[in-house]
């Protein structure tokens, strides 16, 4: 399962926020819905908007295919 879809942060992007919000998702998906996947990925585009007072994650989609190069290499070997 691929996990695509943007966040609009209030803080800057860095690879801790990245690897934290990966977490976020894995830690929080049910283990009744790992016995259906075989893997879950990420292609998370993150965005820091100044002034922002909260994070929002729009156009949240699941793919069982990858869609494409990861946005952020550093992060292939973990989340992407």
């Amino acid at each position: 399962m691929y996990v695509h879809g943007r966040l609009l942060l209030r803080v800057p992007v860095t690879p801790e926020v990245r690897s934290l919000v990966y977490r976020l998702f894995v830690f929080n998906t049910p283990f009744s819905v790992y016995d259906m996947i075989q893997i879950q990925r990420f292609r998370l585009l993150f965005v820091h908007v100044e002034g922002r007072t909260s994070a929002r994650i729009e156009e949240l989609y699941l793919h069982p295919y990858a869609g494409g190069p990861s946005f952020y290499q550093e992060d292939n070997s973990l989340w992407t």
